[in-house]
């Protein structure tokens, strides 16, 4: 025989609708916390909403805050700044940034990221690729071979401005 279910009244169920971030100190409600982070708050522990434990995720990996990455991508203009895809920041974007120094440098479209990261982030791998495929570049196609010349100027003109400052 199966004991009785235990009767459930008002006063034993928990209504709370809002709890305080532990960190933000701000009284918020059930949807701006994560599943964890609410069951912790409803024991009384402590907890962080979803803002809060992005800017911690952000600031501990890039030593910035969610809005010091948004003002870089907004001045981007929410585009790659290496092919110029539109970007959507945190769907498909990457924070560049240099492996030495952690530096930010922007904010790029995952192929870009990954490119960089194959040519190790030496400017000069990536203009000796660009004109290594010129230089490969088949017989008749002058206009693909005049676009890429432009943009290898381009970065030329970009390297020897940084150089020169």
């Amino acid at each position: 025989m199966m004991p009785p279910k235990k009767a459930t009244t008002a006063a034993s169920e928990k209504t709370t609708t809002t709890h305080k971030c532990s960190a933000c100190d701000k009284a918020k409600p059930r949807s701006e916390y994560t599943d964890t982070a609410w069951k912790r708050a409803e024991r009384g522990r402590k907890h962080t909403c979803r803002v809060c434990e992005r800017d911690a995720r952000w600031f501990k990996k890039y030593g910035k805050t969610y809005d010091e990455i948004k003002k870089i991508f907004d001045a981007q203009e929410q585009r790659c700044p290496i092919c110029g895809t539109a970007l959507d920041l945190g769907k498909n974007t990457h924070v560049d940034h240099d492996h030495d120094t952690g530096a930010v440098r922007g904010i790029l479209c995952r192929a870009c990221n990954i490119g960089l990261g194959h040519f190790k982030d030496s400017a000069a791998a990536c203009v000796y690729a660009a004109v290594y495929l010129v230089a490969t570049s088949e017989e008749g196609s002058e206009k693909r071979e005049k676009v890429i010349m432009r943009d290898v100027n381009r970065a030329v003109d970009v390297l020897n401005d940084e150089l020169c400052v």
